[in-house]
């Protein structure tokens, strides 16, 4: 089952921006690259097919997936040019947790290529002047096979499978709210979020440009 992608996004989300807009949060690029392929195949394919499949998804990360999200960037930018933007990322399906579905070496490797999905965000970011939230520290020790697991493990219902559950979309929530608060403190803090509040421990990094602007709405674009 497929979610949107950028093109989706573009096409059925963008058009309710506009000059009022003051903030606009997404997450949006695993559809782009097909990783629900990765899941499938490193859930209950062969080694062989697990490893092709992240792979292809990677080379679409850096081949493909940096001029969709350019493009989705700079519309953004056109249709909401007043608007704070918030790149929400991926957390680790599963960190150290080991599961029996798929086998510890499988889910390293599709936490990988997550990494590899967050890398290319964090890139394009930096070209857009847009913030960029990181929430893989956030979700340590509540992966899909972990005590306390804020991500679904592999299940019949394959919509389902390796999305947030109930704690983890409230603290994707959280995460976001980091970001709208980071934009408080001007710049460069209001740029780069890792493990999704500022405080102690956590290190904060501009890679963007520009100020603050006034909150005059709200647009959510979900993936």
């Amino acid at each position: 089952m497929r979610g949107c992608d950028d093109a989706d996004l573009l096409t059925r989300q963008l058009p309710s921006l506009g000059p009022g807009t003051g903030l606009v949060t997404l997450t949006v690029g695993s559809n782009d690259v097909d990783y629900v392929r990765v899941m499938r195949a490193c859930s209950i394919g062969p080694d062989a097919s697990c490893e092709a499949e992240a792979a292809r998804a990677e080379r679409a990360m850096d081949h493909v997936l940096p001029a969709r999200l350019d493009a989705t960037y700079a519309a953004i930018a056109h249709r909401a040019p007043h608007a704070r933007v918030i790149i929400l990322g991926y957390p680790h399906l599963f960190g150290g947790a080991p599961c029996l579905i798929p086998a510890p070496p499988r889910a390293r490797r599709m936490d990988a290529a997550v990494d590899h999905i967050d890398a290319v965000f964090a890139d394009r970011v930096r070209a857009a002047g847009v913030a960029y939230v990181e929430p893989r520290r956030r979700f340590e020790g509540h992966g899909a096979c972990a005590a306390d697991p804020w991500i679904n493990p592999v299940g019949l219902a394959v919509s389902e499978s390796y999305h947030p559950n109930r704690e983890g979309a409230g603290t994707r929530a959280s995460c976001r709210e980091a970001g709208v608060r980071g934009f408080a403190l001007g710049p460069p803090f209001h740029h780069f979020f890792r493990g999704c509040a500022p405080g102690p421990g956590t290190a904060l990094r501009a890679v963007g440009r520009g100020a603050a602007a006034p909150r005059r709405g709200l647009r959510l674009l979900h993936p």
